[in-house]
């Protein structure tokens, strides 16, 4: 009988020292595990770059960008008539030549570009006797005369003019200053003209091509 219960008495002890054991193993490796927390509450994502230039001026919203021909990425081109013996530098302008002024519109965005150029205004100047008009070319321009400055085909005013990311747009203001508008030298009928070129060389040595050319970029959307 004694034996019996000793029996018992060391199969319930052994029992509760499996257990301790068992709960023991368990606490300690729940000690021993690496544990972390944390909430995700932003993410940075990089976004396309959107720049478009005109004459080397960024175009910001709502931004007037004042160009003029000292502006280091404008070049203005100057070309001769017969009339001129002397070789006139392509920074200085002068009855009997014509040239252009280049002004290129640059897309450095990561996305391609819709440009709409609208002549809000022609150009005009003070000498009455310079003809002035405005073309657009998608490449650099190489005409030897002025009525050769044409619009390219497929390009004009008001429209939507695709450029590239990293490509350009050349936009042009071309002038012709002839010679002489006498037509009947003997009553000198177009004095009036010559004076007008003698006063724009002798009293200011610049001369202001005025007009309003409106210039909009937008983001290119693919075509369906």
């Amino acid at each position: 009988m004694n034996n019996t219960k000793k029996h018992g008495f060391f199969i319930v002890a052994g029992l509760f020292l499996a257990i301790t054991l068992l709960a023991a193993c368990a606490l300690s490796a729940t000690l021993a595990m690496f544990y972390s927390k944390g909430e995700v509450t932003k993410l940075t994502v990089s976004v396309a770059n959107w720049e478009v230039t005109v004459g080397g001026v960024s175009l910001v919203r709502e931004d007037k960008i004042s160009l003029s021909v000292d502006t280091d990425n404008i070049t203005l081109t100057v070309n001769q008539f017969a009339e001129i013996t002397a070789e006139m530098p392509n920074d200085k302008i002068a009855p009997g030549t014509w040239g252009y002024l280049e002004i290129p519109i640059v897309n450095n965005s990561d996305v391609d570009a819709d440009v709409n150029i609208a002549e809000t205004t022609k150009f005009t100047s003070s000498v009455t006797s310079m003809e002035l008009k405005t073309v657009l070319m998608s490449m650099s321009a190489s005409a030897t005369s002025y009525d050769d400055m044409k619009m390219e085909d497929g390009l004009g005013f008001n429209q939507d003019i695709r450029v590239a990311k990293d490509n350009e747009l050349y936009l042009y203001v071309c002038y012709s200053w002839p010679y002489e508008k006498i037509t009947d030298p003997s009553n000198n009928t177009n004095t009036d003209e010559n004076d007008t070129d003698t006063a724009t060389s002798s009293d200011t040595p610049t001369l202001d091509l005025i007009g309003v050319l409106t210039i909009t970029a937008t983001q290119a959307k693919k075509s369906s």
